[in-house]
């Protein structure tokens, strides 16, 4: 398995260039998906997140303005080296599911926060639970050395 969390791109000629991780989660984890991508920027990653939420001044957007921005996260997905599912408290709704199974069609590697249930266990092995006090980088940490990453291969 190749180490997902190198930050740097090795097959980018002489120059090395950070690696790119697209963030997918629920959107009413908002706060989530910043400290993610505070704690990654900081750490020298590009992040990829999402740019509206699914509610706009606390009212649902419509439809087929969900489905577009829907569409444009798979984009930023194509973009990424590597996603990280954000599953606070192991949710992952139809749409961060969506996500994943679209990244595993395109072979990218996939790390979870939290520990996955069906039908991803079989996949990704179990993880501790991560405690809220534990930083985002420190989790990356702990994943990388037990290589708990799908790596993108067909099951």
């Amino acid at each position: 398995m190749k180490p997902i969390f190198q930050m740097t791109r090795k097959n980018m000629g002489n120059q090395s260039k950070p690696q790119i991780v697209c963030l997918c989660a629920s959107t009413r984890f908002m706060d989530m998906f910043e400290e993610a991508n505070r704690q990654l920027t900081l750490a020298g990653y590009i992040v990829l997140t999402v740019g509206v939420g699914k509610t706009s001044s606390g009212k649902e957007l419509p439809p087929e303005v969900s489905a577009r921005l829907d569409e444009l996260h798979k984009r930023k997905i194509d973009l990424a080296d590597w996603v990280f599912v954000l599953n606070v408290n192991g949710y992952i709704g139809p749409s961060t599911k969506s996500e994943i199974e679209y990244a595993r069609k395109h072979k990218k590697r996939i790390a979870y926060l939290n520990p996955v249930s069906h039908p991803f266990d079989s996949v990704c092995p179990p993880e501790p639970p991560i405690d809220s006090s534990i930083g985002i980088m420190q989790r990356i940490g702990e994943m990388q050395a037990t290589e708990r990453v799908e790596d993108g291969s067909p099951s």
